[in-house]
């Protein structure tokens, strides 16, 4: 797998491509989440500790101990306080180490309309613009926030 960053045109002119991780936002604290590597088709039965810091609907950047490789593909478990019930499947991107640490940038698949937009809604909880409570998100007016499709 390739991740095209950049395309040279005729002429000497290039087409640089924005990173696939743009909206990632730095959370005001971090979220503590584990992770599962998958190797080959099988998902792994460890699971690793890891801290969430930056968060968008596209992806993730967590600090983990987790022996991870990139384009190593993976499974994100989020705590209960997040109303994130199913784990989210993503792929890594980039790993840097240090001191015995991994700092990995996730990006997410597979993820439907709802999930995107409770991602968004967390993403900005994090940033402090709406708030966290055990039962789920809250807006930030401290009404409970809606995310899916409104009827019309």
């Amino acid at each position: 797998m390739w991740v095209v960053r950049r395309l040279e045109v005729e002429h000497g002119s290039s087409l640089v491509l924005p990173s696939p991780v743009l909206d990632l936002a730095v959370l005001a604290s971090a979220i503590d989440v584990s992770l599962r590597p998958l190797r080959g088709k099988q998902l792994r039965t460890d699971t690793y500790q890891a801290k969430l810091v930056k968060l968008g609907a596209s992806g993730a950047k967590l600090d983990t101990d987790c022996p991870l490789l990139m384009f190593d593909a993976v499974q994100v478990t989020m705590p209960p306080k997040t109303a994130m019930l199913d784990a989210l499947d993503g792929r890594v991107l980039t790993i840097t180490e240090r001191a015995g640490w991994r700092t990995a940038i996730v990006r997410f698949g597979g993820r439907d309309w709802d999930v995107r937009a409770r991602l968004e809604l967390l993403s900005c909880a994090g940033r402090g613009y709406a708030r966290l409570r055990p039962e789920g998100l809250l807006s930030p007016h401290g009404e409970s926030a809606t995310v899916g499709h409104s009827g019309s």
